[in-house]
């Protein structure tokens, strides 16, 4: 069966591509964010790119919980802002973007606190993904948006991932379009480093922080930091630098397409 993209889908990848539209090289950085005085011992930004010119910047700051209160894309003055419920769990994201604030994404858990639902409007236009658990482990996402342009406010089914999950994390996921066709077949491997991009997960869930592959709705319940990402063929690998603190002070993402650098600070 041959893919049709609607205009509405061709946005939504359009947007993940152009998170990385910055990146310059993959030398290591030589001025990383400036630390969070109120925040030690936690991430405080990261620096996308090399070249201080051209990188994005990105900041965060803790409320007295010490949750992710908000994100600031200092270079496009563009605001991510988080809100939890009494578990602790995300449950909005609003973008302030140059002054112009909206809502940008909700989600909904069950009584064990596991996402279930994630609802965002994309240039106005509806995306829901619904995740399912077999014995409390995640085992399918679904992912309904538009895909009948006379039907503008109907959501269908278009995508939906099975998973596999060892050891606390994601080690192999299947692609399948609405009438069950496999799409591909991607497979992880890990370090035995812990995760610490958990708190940020969701706050990437379309990868408007440009943290895609070691951030998004997977790795949310991912334990350990990503090694290796294998698809038709084609890997993607990850390498880490460590301050002697054994906090991760940088990355660089080796994929087919490029090679793209983090630098993060405490």
């Amino acid at each position: 069966m041959k893919l049709k993209f609607t205009p509405y889908l061709c946005l939504f990848i359009f947007i993940g591509l152009m998170s990385c539209s910055k990146e310059k090289s993959a030398e290591p950085d030589n001025q990383p964010p400036e630390p969070n005085p109120a925040a030690s011992g936690l991430l405080s930004g990261w620096r996308q790119g090399t070249t201080t010119q051209d990188d994005t910047l990105f900041t965060i700051t803790y409320d007295d919980k010490k949750r992710i209160k908000n994100v600031n894309n200092t270079s496009d003055r563009d605001e991510f802002i988080a809100s939890y419920d009494n578990a602790d769990n995300l449950i909005e994201i609003a973008e302030n973007y140059r002054g112009d604030t909206s809502e940008m994404m909700t989600f909904k858990y069950n009584a064990n606190n596991q996402l279930i639902e994630a609802d965002h409007h994309l240039f106005g236009h509806p995306n829901r993904f619904l995740y399912e658990y077999t014995n409390g482990v995640l085992s399918k996402k679904s992912y309904y948006t538009i895909t009948n342009l006379n039907e503008p406010n109907t959501l269908n089914l278009w995508r939906y991932f099975t998973y596999e999950i060892t050891n606390g994390n994601v080690t192999h996921r299947k692609e399948y379009n609405s009438a069950g066709e496999l799409q591909a077949e991607v497979s992880y491997t890990y370090t035995t480093n812990a995760n610490i991009f958990q708190p940020l997960s969701l706050l990437n869930y379309i990868n408007n922080l440009g943290l895609d592959g070691v951030a998004n709705d997977e790795s949310l319940i991912n334990n350990n930091m990503p090694e290796s990402s294998s698809e038709n063929g084609k890997k993607t690998t990850y390498t880490y630098s460590y301050n002697n603190n054994k906090q991760i002070t940088g990355f660089l993402v080796n994929t087919p397409y490029g090679v793209f650098t983090r630098t993060l600070s405490y």
